[in-house]
């Protein structure tokens, strides 16, 4: 890209340190290191990026994997970062990603009049950390799940340079750097072991094969994290099922953690955001790298990286895959969780009906004999303490009392009796005629 497209608003907005010069750099960095003439490699570690440029002549070293913070943590880091963009010519694409917070980037540059070419990735995705604490996580309900999206849920952001060296336009490199911006334990293992790989000399040529190791392991680390959602989900899902078989048995009550569900389906969603921005990535660099074969080079070592970037898309294809089976599990188990809580609570409700239609029922039996005890409301029992001989005496016409609350009683029963049948027919026509319809409906729509 022509340095007058570039904006260096960016740089200021990034750099807070803008006017102070004196500041001396000074930046923790780790080195694998090549030079020519050997057939290992070496691992240094250097304190700030003065030594690193140093390196390159005094060492003569051919091919560097620079790993570094992913941002300066203070001004002496500031300084060295300046310093390291400066020399190495990292365009302001790349520092305008970092302040927009982009899912995933590529590009490249060249500048012709020093034989350099550049190209940059940026790559963002989220890092499962589940930790259990000495206890079995995957033991865990729902519940306890749920409680650990706000510590051992984050993200990782990745940033790749690649600087190319080339002493004559088409001939071999005369140096390769990747620089990886950002803790990536995995990517650095595999450096160190490819240290005793005589092989090294394949990337002088043919650099891009660098980034078929960065996909391979990025590929590592977002198929771990989706396995580890899966495994997470596995028990929630378990569970489910389990509960979905003891739904008639009123003893079980059934618990559903809604959030922790809901949750886990976020993350998912979160990771298959990655995959897509990895397969974008890959799509966009196997068409730059087809397009843009630097002549007299080996055509053998170009088909390998191109046939790498390839096979490592269909990887994240694969996994892609499986977080869209994992995306519809989670919404049915969602879904079924839904109409386990329902069915319980139609239970629930149910048997409360049940036990207000016997309160209602025995409201209704005893109301007659209220309404005619308050009509009388007259005593019916002439109860004497007060003489030496104790006694009751029934009034004579206790029998009148009788006489109005049985048939009073055995009336409203049969009333409440017929409407309640007459409710439940007048319900079941209503019933059988929309089913009648519907089949006659049906019956004309075939052919």
């Amino acid at each position: 890209m022509s340095a007058f497209c570039e904006n260096d608003a960016f740089a200021r907005r990034y750099f807070h340190n803008q006017n102070d010069s004196q500041i001396k750099e000074s930046l923790a960095l780790e080195v694998f290191e090549w030079t020519a003439g050997n057939d290992t490699g070496t691992q240094v570690s250097l304190n700030s990026v003065g030594d690193l440029i140093r390196r390159e002549d005094t060492s003569a070293s051919a091919l560097r994997c620079v790993f570094l913070p992913y941002r300066p943590r203070s001004a002496y880091e500031e300084a060295a970062f300046k310093e390291l963009f400066q020399h190495y010519l990292v365009p302001a694409e790349t520092i305008s990603e970092r302040l927009q917070s982009v899912n995933h980037s590529f590009g490249t540059s060249s500048i012709p009049q020093k034989n350099v070419e550049v190209s940059w990735s940026h790559f963002l995705s989220k890092d499962l950390q589940v930790r259990d604490n000495g206890n079995d996580i995957w033991a865990y309900g729902a519940k306890k799940l749920a409680d650990q999206n706000k510590e051992d849920w984050t993200w990782k952001v990745l940033d790749f340079f690649l600087h190319v060296q080339r002493p004559n336009k088409g001939n071999a490199a005369h140096c390769v750097t990747l620089f990886c911006f950002g803790h990536f334990s995995g990517l650095f293992r595999r450096f160190g072991r490819l240290l005793d790989q005589p092989s090294w000399k394949d990337v002088l040529y043919e650099p891009h094969l660098l980034w078929v190791i960065v996909f391979s392991e990025l590929y590592l680390f977002v198929d771990d994290a989706s396995w580890k959602l899966a495994d997470i989900f596995r028990d929630i899902e378990q569970t489910t099922l389990a509960n979905s078989k003891t739904q008639d048995d009123m003893k079980n009550e059934i618990e559903c953690d809604f959030p922790g569900l809901h949750n886990i389906a976020k993350h998912g969603s979160y990771m298959s955001e990655s995959v897509e921005a990895a397969i974008s990535i890959l799509d966009a660099m196997s068409a730059h790298f087809q397009g843009n074969a630097v002549p007299g080079n080996d055509s053998s070592l170009s088909t390998a990286a191109i046939n790498g970037l390839h096979y490592h898309r269909r990887l994240f294809q694969g996994t892609q895959l499986r977080l869209k089976s994992l995306e519809n599990r989670m919404a049915n188990i969602i879904s079924l969780s839904f109409n386990l809580v329902t069915q319980q609570d139609s239970r629930v409700m149910r048997n409360d009906s049940r036990a207000m239609k016997t309160i209602a029922i025995m409201t209704l039996l005893f109301l007659p004999a209220t309404a005619v005890a308050s009509v009388f409301s007259s005593p019916f029992f002439d109860i004497d303490f007060g003489s030496g001989a104790r006694s009751i005496e029934v009034a004579r016409c206790f029998w009148i009392f009788w006489a109005v609350v049985v048939p009073t009683t055995l009336l409203i029963v049969i009333a409440w009796v017929g409407w309640y049948k007459a409710a439940a027919h007048v319900s079941s026509v209503g019933n059988f005629s929309a089913k009648k319809r519907m089949a006659m409906q049906q019956s004309k729509k075939q052919p």
